[in-house]
């Protein structure tokens, strides 16, 4: 939503254009209200205030986010998985699966009446001796999530639980409710089981600034000399780019790619204010004047990659020449907010299509009778991508939504789960899911009131 408003009313100059006539970001009321000198309140009087332009309306807009009055940096725990080869039995803290509590314990229902969506359950004890934002030293935390859709739109609930050591230590796994309705029907995400798959998760301790990955937690997939490590993987790697970058210049060179080129030349002589032109007629001269040299690279790298043995060690010399030749190239594209939650051909570029790879084999890491089977280039692949930072987390940040509008002001993420195959948590049109208090009452570990925010995509 950010990006929206931004392309039609001048990008960051919103906000300095703002501030530099001395404005304030909305609150409450004024946030949600635009009206012009003539226009007529609920009673049918006129409205004395003046007409707010479209860049002022924007920025009350963009302020509802809240991130001017959060605090820059916050005590988070990355939920890590367990390895889905050798996971442990009786994990202390998991996401999805059912929880373990006292014997009669009440399975939360949501205001409407339906059972909501067992989450997670976190041990607070592996919160350390820090800043625990409140919780308890010791017991556990349930948290359960509800989807509910009336006339006046989404209606979206959750409930956090807290059990204590002694209750924990008669804590049994609970039965699934006859009453729970399957997770495609109620939640829309895409598996039909009540419940998601169980995944142990290790919390590990981070102070939490926004940046993805955050520093400290374990993340190798932005540095490709940390997985890809034989040459089978390499070449398999290699083709995947090869496809993603070949479409990309077929789009510029190819049939009607010329006119294309035109087109945007154009358009940038007519308005060259405009940012957005300029980027993207950039963008084609590079793959008009060096992507086929760079196609051609990657086609010498993967037959390279393929005529060794699949399994030995990648040269790691060769593999570095190999990414700065694709740095160098990427050098010419612009980040978008595709990278927030995917890859687009400038990270595949400088990282390697691990996300392609990952998709490709997915389906066989979480399913433990298909696990087996994965080809055996992919197994240090699948341990890394699967235990490293996979943007589930306890408190902490939450990076800048780029099309949600709710209004966040005062509040801070109480936990927040990524869309995850391991986790069945994927759900179209949506790459997660967060719960979100007043900071206040997270200071005092009261966490019953709030707001479920799915992440949207489009």
């Amino acid at each position: 939503m950010r990006n929206f408003l931004n392309s039609i009313f001048g990008a960051e100059s919103i906000r300095k254009r703002s501030k530099a006539q001395g404005g304030k970001f909305g609150n409450g009321d004024g946030a949600k209200r635009f009206a012009g000198p003539h226009s007529k309140t609920a009673k049918g009087t006129s409205d004395p205030r003046p007409a707010q332009s479209g860049a002022d309306a924007a920025e009350a807009f963009l302020a509802r986010a809240g991130n001017e009055s959060r605090a820059k940096e916050i005590t988070a725990w990355a939920l890590l998985l367990h390895s889905p080869f050798d996971p442990p039995e009786n994990p202390r803290s998991w996401i999805g699966g059912v929880p373990k509590a006292p014997p009669g314990f009440d399975w939360s229902r949501h205001p409407d009446g339906t059972r909501q969506h067992f989450l997670a359950q976190i041990d607070l004890a592996a919160l350390g001796e820090g800043d625990a934002h409140g919780l308890p030293k010791s017991g556990a935390l349930l948290v359960f999530l509800a989807y509910s859709w009336s006339e006046n739109g989404p209606d979206h609930g959750y409930c956090c639980k807290i059990l204590s050591e002694e209750e924990m230590q008669v804590a049994v796994e609970q039965p699934i409710p006859d009453d729970l309705a399957p997770l495609d029907q109620r939640m829309e995400f895409f598996t039909a089981a009540p419940c998601f798959p169980k995944r142990g998760v290790d919390l590990v301790a981070f102070l939490d600034d926004g940046q993805r990955p955050p520093k400290g937690v374990p993340y190798a997939m932005n540095k490709p000399d940390q997985w890809l490590r034989n040459w089978g993987l390499a070449a398999e790697e290699a083709a995947e780019t090869m496809r993603h970058f070949d479409s990309y210049l077929r789009g510029w060179l190819g049939a009607g790619g010329k006119l294309k080129l035109d087109e945007l030349q154009g358009r940038l002589t007519k308005m060259p204010q405009i940012g957005a032109y300029r980027a993207q007629y950039d963008e084609a001269l590079a793959f008009r004047d060096h992507g086929p040299e760079l196609l051609e690279a990657l086609a010498a790298w993967r037959d390279h990659a393929a005529a060794q043995p699949p399994l030995d060690p990648v040269d790691p010399e060769a593999l570095r020449a190999h990414f700065v030749q694709r740095a160098g190239f990427a050098s010419n594209l612009k980040p978008s907010s595709v990278e927030v939650f995917g890859q687009n051909l400038r990270s595949c570029l400088l990282e390697g299509s691990h996300l392609a790879l990952w998709e490709g084999i997915d389906h066989m890491v979480s399913d433990p009778e298909k696990i087996g089977q994965i080809n055996e280039i992919y197994r240090d692949f699948a341990e890394t991508y699967a235990t490293g930072w996979r943007n589930h987390r306890l408190f902490g940040i939450e990076p800048e939504f780029p099309n949600n509008s709710e209004d966040r002001r005062g509040q801070d993420s109480v936990v927040s789960i990524a869309s995850d195959a391991l986790l069945g948590t994927q759900c179209e049109h949506f790459y997660g899911v967060s719960i979100w208090c007043r900071s206040e009452d997270i200071a005092q570990g009261a966490l019953g009131s709030g707001q479920v925010i799915r992440h949207c995509a489009v």
